[in-house]
């Protein structure tokens, strides 16, 4: 009898060992479980937050190199605060006008005229880049030679480029510059950092060469005069070709304006005679399509055509 309790009841005692056994593998395993997703969330916000930061970053940089561009064209342009608030001015007017009559007539259409009014905006300041260039250049190649006829007389080349100063009035880009890096000069600017920021606000690719011509002739010792020479028939060859290409495509310019203003005014002889299938062809949403559509196909044909026939230094 005693015997058999004692198997009895180391039998229940195995028993209750692997019931709880099991029952700890269970809370392990559930355990492991929670941990794992636990995991998995914190990974997954990590992602989230990892694609949140590169969007931003994203966003950050194209900010800042739109900043950039804007305030490198108005630093080559010379655009005066009051030139470009009133810029600023017309654009915000713009688009707020674009925002309420496309709220008024809910329509999308009105809206089209935001990115025309930013693309005309930037136009007109890249213009002006060109324009200011263009006029350094006028006087670019006469400072040349003059600049070279002294050097070779034995003058200094920085005494001769402060002299030139004197050569051309104050309202020319050059004497503008040249004025800079003489009182660059004056106030005790060493002389590589003055040449350095000679012309460095104007868009003309001869400035560079001529800067580091003028850098390697002061640090080598080598003439100068040859290379100026050179320098001013490389940029009257480049006018001679400019006023040669205006020129060529001046009736391509015209032919395509008079083709867009025959359209013009095919339109508004129909309004005048035949109004009333020029108001029905409006109507129609398909005939209001394709009239819209014909006159952005021509407005974008005579945009391209402009900026691959302008004239460029």
């Amino acid at each position: 009898m005693a015997m058999s309790w004692a198997v009895g009841e180391k039998a229940q005692r195995d028993r209750a060992h692997r019931v709880m056994g099991h029952a700890g593998g269970a809370l392990s395993g559930e355990s492991r479980g929670e941990g794992r997703n636990v995991s998995d969330k914190s990974m997954g916000s990590r992602a989230t937050g990892g694609v949140e930061e590169a969007d931003s970053s994203a966003e950050t940089g194209v900010k800042n190199q739109i900043r950039r561009e804007l305030l490198r064209l108005t630093t080559q342009a010379e655009v005066s605060r009051v030139e470009l608030k009133a810029l600023s001015t017309i654009v915000l007017c713009v688009v707020l006008t674009s925002i309420l009559i496309a709220a008024g007539l809910r329509t999308g259409l009105p809206l089209l005229a935001i990115p025309a009014v930013i693309f005309a905006a930037m136009c007109w300041l890249r213009r002006a880049v060109f324009r200011r260039a263009e006029r350094f250049e006028r006087d670019y190649p006469s400072m040349l030679v003059a600049l070279a006829s002294s050097i070779r007389t034995g003058l200094d080349p920085i005494v001769a480029l402060q002299q030139a100063a004197e050569l051309f009035s104050q309202e020319s880009e050059l004497g503008k510059e040249l004025r800079k890096f003489v009182d660059a000069i004056n106030a005790g600017q060493g002389e590589e950092l003055a040449l350095r920021r000679f012309g460095e606000t104007i868009n003309h690719p001869d400035i560079p060469l001529f800067r580091t011509a003028f850098l390697l002739a002061r640090k080598e010792g080598s003439s100068l005069a040859k290379c100026l020479h050179r320098l001013a028939r490389v940029t009257r060859n480049r006018q001679s070709f400019r006023r040669r290409m205006r020129a060529s495509i001046a009736m391509q310019k015209l032919s395509s304006i008079g083709i867009a203003g025959c359209a013009l005014l095919i339109v508004l002889f129909q309004a005048v005679v035949n109004n009333k299938a020029l108001y029905m062809a409006t109507a129609h949403p398909l005939g209001f399509r394709m009239l819209v559509a014909a006159g952005i196909l021509m407005m974008l044909g005579l945009v391209g055509m402009f900026r691959m026939t302008r004239a460029r230094i």
